[in-house]
């Protein structure tokens, strides 16, 4: 199986997650690009063909990086599905709020945004318990 992603998109998602402040399973300080990369699949799940994955992930822009701790948690099973599913959310909301600081709250396209988000979210919720499982 072939590699979503190289040592330097991880190092870059390390400085999105960063940036970002975002919530990440304290086992990925301890590896490696490489082993990043072996687990990071994208969104999406396994099931989907690499190509669909790396075009939803190129979809979700700024938030893709989101997918990196939840990738982990899902195969090294760390804490339960529901958490991991909801830190995916928490960190979605936090880029949400560092893209549109101040102006969140009276933007029409910042709601829309946030409710494609909750729409992605809701969608985990209910699809991924065959990933989790796997």
């Amino acid at each position: 199986m072939t590699m979503m992603f190289n040592a330097e998109d991880i190092a870059k998602f390390r400085e999105m997650i960063q940036l970002y402040e975002l919530r990440y399973p304290e086992v990925m300080e301890h590896m490696s690009d490489f082993e990043i990369a072996a687990v990071a699949n994208g969104i999406g799940p396994d099931s989907w063909p690499k190509a669909l994955r790396k075009l939803a992930t190129q979809l979700f822009g700024p938030y893709a990086v989101i997918h990196i701790p939840h990738d982990i948690r899902y195969e090294q099973h760390i804490g339960t599905r529901e958490e991991a599913d909801r830190e995916l959310y928490d960190n979605a909301l936090k880029i949400w709020r560092f893209r549109w600081g101040i102006w969140r709250w009276v933007k029409l396209s910042a709601w829309r945004e946030r409710l494609k988000l909750y729409a992605a979210y809701r969608l985990l919720v209910r699809f991924a318990k065959k990933a989790w499982e796997g």
